[in-house]
């Protein structure tokens, strides 16, 4: 797309010149040089403004891909943050005596399971202080 712009606009520069040229040429042959400068300033500034408006294409295609760029980082981030709190979420234990699964529990509810125990180890301890 960007080589048939830039071939219709060296043709259309071409045209100009040719056109600007026969125009200024008298019917004896002869040139007029400040209507020449005229014309040729007048195409560098078009040659000129076309670059602009290329480069603001190129800013505008650039700046759309850097917000492109942020959106995919913070999904990626976003994906490995979920990554990690599944890694270090709830995790399960098996609880075993003799080699019989007791319970299944997750590792919060271990905590809780063993403090549990140990409460119930010091009511023991306490009743058989009793006795």
């Amino acid at each position: 797309q960007e080589l048939p712009r830039r071939f219709q606009a060296m043709m259309s520069t071409v045209a100009m010149l040719v056109v600007c040229l026969s125009s200024v040429v008298r019917a004896d042959g002869l040139v007029d040089e400040s209507s020449v400068a005229a014309m040729v300033k007048a195409m560098r500034e078009e040659m000129r403004e076309e670059m602009r408006e290329e480069r603001r294409e190129q800013t505008a295609k650039l700046t759309k891909q850097e917000q492109q760029i942020v959106k995919l980082k913070d999904a990626l981030e976003k994906k490995e943050e979920g990554a990690r709190k599944a890694k270090t979420g709830p995790t399960h234990v098996q609880l075993t005596t003799g080699g019989e699964v007791v319970e299944l529990v997750s590792a919060a509810g271990f905590k809780g399971l063993a403090e549990r125990f140990d409460a119930a180890e010091e009511k023991s301890v306490a009743q058989d202080a009793e006795i």
